[in-house]
This record gives C-alpha cells, sequence and structure tokens, in this order.
C-alpha cells in the first residue's frame, strides 16, 4: 500500500473498531487514523481524533506532537 494514499489506509484500518480493548492499541490504531486522514485531505476529522485522544491519553508527546501539526 502506498504510503502517501490516506483513503486506502483508513480502508485497511476500518475493520478495527473504534475503541479496541488494549490502551496500546487504542493509541496506535487512533494514530494510524489521525495520520490516515491527514493523508486524504481531512484534517479536521483528524483534529477531532486527536482531541478525544488527548484526553485519553494526556501528556503524550505523539498526540501533542500532531496537534501541534495541525494547528
Amino acid at each position: 500500500m502506498d504510503k502517501k494514499n490516506g483513503k486506502a489506509a483508513l480502508a485497511a484500518l476500518a475493520p478495527f473498531p473504534a475503541a479496541p480493548g488494549s490502551r496500546f492499541l487504542r493509541l496506535r490504531v487512533g494514530l494510524l487514523r489521525a495520520d490516515a486522514f491527514v493523508a486524504a485531505g481531512m484534517p479536521d476529522s483528524a483534529k477531532a481524533i486527536l482531541k478525544v485522544m488527548a484526553r485519553a491519553f494526556t501528556n503524550n508527546r505523539a498526540v501533542e506532537e500532531r496537534q501541534e501539526k495541525l494547528k
């Protein structure tokens, strides 16, 4: 899969539940979805995901960095 194809990445992530049972998976899938939304030209969707993630993963550097990039 092309790393720059956000829509294909979103399709590949679709089978994963929005809130996997594992905290680690929630973080990874959330970050991947946010990156895929940005690549697909949907920054508002990425911002919405990161806003929710910032509450669930307080002081997480990866979440904070992605939020800063989207400002």
